[in-house]
């Protein structure tokens, strides 16, 4: 039975999860986890602008993270408890390279890597470094 159903709902749950074999970030798997949620489930969906700050993606996260924690869905059915063990491990990966990334951190904007800028960083912080000059 368990073959089965990992056999029907793998693919859906993988093209949630990666991208041509790659994993999708944080942002991308929280916007998109209304798509592979079970019917009836209660969940609503995130816009990925809502999940433009660093602060703003932890707490999706952790909202997300209870809703299908493994101790909350004792009393769905299989299929439903699959889904969800699927889904929370994929966002606690993506959510722990997230933070390992320093894009969950305070005082790099998380936009600044993809665009592959330096990164602003404040004048006390330059100073304490020992950088003489930070508007360069």
């Amino acid at each position: 039975a368990q073959i089965a159903l990992k056999a029907r709902l793998d693919p859906q749950l993988k093209q949630w999860s990666e991208d041509h074999g790659k994993k999708k970030n944080i942002r991308a798997l929280l916007s998109g986890m209304d798509q592979v949620m079970w019917e009836g489930s209660g969940w609503k969906p995130i816009s990925i602008g809502d999940l433009l700050e660093p602060k703003k993606v932890k707490r999706a996260y952790y909202k997300a993270s209870r809703f299908v924690h493994p101790d909350k869905l004792v009393n769905l059915s299989v299929e439903q408890r699959f889904v969800g063990k699927r889904i929370f491990d994929a966002l606690s990966q993506a959510y722990a390279e997230f933070e390992e990334s320093g894009r969950g951190g305070v005082g790099v904007c998380w936009f600044s890597t993809l665009t592959r800028r330096r990164p602003r960083v404040s004048f006390v912080r330059a100073r304490a470094r020992g950088e003489s000059s930070v508007l360069s």
